[in-house]
């Protein structure tokens, strides 16, 4: 992972982490996360990839379990 700038939040700066090109396996993967930005990255078999998580944004990505958030 590598810290990124990424938009403003009451006009501050906010650092969020990218994952890029990554494989996610089973129930709750990434569980609680904040502040990521997730890129060209498989959810695999699994439910709940992302459940609490807050401040995501996610792009080219595929997802083949049940409810990805």
């Amino acid at each position: 992972m590598e810290l990124k700038k990424s938009g403003t939040e009451r006009g501050l700066y906010m650092m969020m982490n990218l994952i890029e090109k990554g494989t996610f396996e089973g129930e709750r993967p990434l569980f609680k996360i904040a502040n990521v930005q997730i890129k060209h990255s498989e959810f695999l078999v699994g439910e709940s990839a992302v459940k609490e998580s807050r401040n995501l944004k996610v792009s080219d990505c595929s997802f083949s379990g049940k409810y990805p958030f």
